[in-house]
């Protein structure tokens, strides 16, 4: 929740820039204001809402693939909607800074992403074997931003280098958990 918040609270440069004070508020889970809140619960008052603010209700219809399937327009909305590269592909570009120490060794990594692709890996490292450093870098690259892919490439790495296995692995629990917060 503390990351949750600082992400969601703007730069303070930027608040100066616009002569606002501060922004600051409290993100929380909704379980903390209401035990018995689930997601049944949920989208009932959503849907709830959603008919006294337009005046009208109207039946609920679950869809599925079947029934979107009869209904090329919405198909075809959906369809985008899931599309990878419309929900991730256009990220703005970013710098995710990362560092720990390891037994074999302190790890500082820097990966540019850019819609969604790792483009460049520069680490800086007091470990002994510089092949791993090389190694890692190059795997990342080109590697897609996201958990599933950061783990099968370096899944490979691992099993194309058995004798760095070990270390990969720390590493990409290390990466995985830092990406998840």
């Amino acid at each position: 929740m503390q990351k949750l918040g600082d992400y969601l609270n703007p730069h303070p440069l930027k608040l100066k820039a616009k002569g606002i004070k501060s922004v600051r508020a409290r993100v929380a889970n909704l379980v903390d204001f209401n035990e018995a809140i689930n997601h049944e619960t949920l989208s009932e008052a959503i849907i709830e809402a959603f008919c006294e603010y337009h005046g009208e209700t109207t039946q609920v219809e679950q869809l599925d693939e079947a029934s979107l399937a009869k209904q090329p327009t919405l198909n075809a909305y959906y369809q985008q909607m899931a599309d990878w590269d419309w929900r991730f592909g256009k990220t703005p570009e970013f710098t995710h800074h990362i560092e720990t120490r390891f037994d074999w060794g302190m790890m500082d990594v820097h990966m540019d992403v850019k819609q969604a692709m790792i483009t460049e890996v520069v680490i800086f490292s007091d470990a002994l074997n510089v092949e791993l450093i090389d190694l890692l870098k190059n795997t990342l690259t080109g590697v897609k931003y996201n958990k599933h892919e950061i783990k099968h490439a370096l899944a490979e790495l691992s099993n194309s280098q058995p004798e760095l296995a070990t270390q990969v692995n720390d590493f990409e629990q290390w990466l995985v958990g830092e990406m998840e917060g």
